[in-house]
């Protein structure tokens, strides 16, 4: 087993060249902690909200959310904390356009978009 420096990361990690993906096709879901980029396929169905859970609150991780089911515009995607954190000092964010996508990252307090 390798072991290489992940700049996006900024860890460690074993060198498999892969990143965690996982596909959500269900009208809720909270943030795992093995999750590094969600592809939201549920927006051909209807909408979908995403939880940010406190204890997924780790200095410098980054999260990636992708409306990859298109609908987005239609069917929003709702991006909510479990307690009182914030996301870019508001309560919840949606992802209200077709096809984009959101990069977050947390300071162990709460999460700023970048």
């Amino acid at each position: 087993m390798k072991i290489k420096y992940d700049k996006i990361l900024g860890k460690l990690r074993e060198d498999d060249s892969n990143i965690d993906i996982k596909t959500i096709n269900e009208a809720t879901y909270s943030l795992k902690k093995s999750d590094f980029m969600l592809l939201i396929e549920y927006t051909t169905t209807g909408e979908m909200t995403l939880t940010l859970p406190t204890s997924q609150l780790k200095k410098g991780r980054i999260i990636i959310i992708k409306d990859s089911g298109g609908k987005a515009g239609t069917n929003n995607i709702t991006i909510k904390t479990e307690g009182g954190e914030k996301i870019d000092n508001e309560n919840e964010l949606i992802i209200t356009g077709d096809n984009d996508s959101l990069t977050l990252v947390s300071d162990e307090n709460n999460w700023f978009i970048i």
